[in-house]
């Protein structure tokens, strides 16, 4: 039986996370195009801008080479 102590997850969470942020992005848009009030336009237009916020900062998280 191969010990598993070694399998390390950590390489792999920023992209399921980008993952996961570009979806509700995807689904925000949708949302805001198919909005039948203002307030419904609006919250799905702000989760969008937030789920790109969120992929830039995983972005410029992964890329900062200071240390």
């Amino acid at each position: 039986m191969s010990d598993r102590s070694d399998f390390d997850l950590t390489p792999i969470l920023p992209w399921a996370s980008g993952g996961m942020f570009a979806l509700i992005g995807f689904f925000a848009l949708l949302i805001a195009s198919r909005a039948g009030g203002a307030m419904t336009y609006w919250i799905g237009l702000g989760i969008f801008v937030a789920s790109v916020l969120a992929i830039f900062y995983l972005i410029a998280k992964s890329s900062d080479h200071s240390s």
